[in-house]
């Protein structure tokens, strides 16, 4: 049976994991702060959102109307 010399060792897997997981940990850490920072801000950037899409939407209804 041939062995694919492409295949990489459980060595450099482990090595791989060794760098990404904390890489990972600290992603995920500051996601979570951001997430924490912006939660009071995401309502209204919401609510002025759908404000202009309903003040789009009776724009295009008025034009339709007349």
């Amino acid at each position: 049976m041939k062995v694919n010399s492409a295949l990489i060792s459980p060595f450099w897997y482990a090595v791989g994991a060794f760098f990404v997981t904390p890489v990972t940990a600290a992603l995920c850490a500051l996601s979570g702060v951001l997430l924490i920072l912006l939660w009071p801000v995401i309502p209204f950037l919401c609510y002025f959102q759908r404000k202009e899409e309903l003040k789009k939407i009776a724009t295009e209804g008025e034009g339709c109307a007349a």
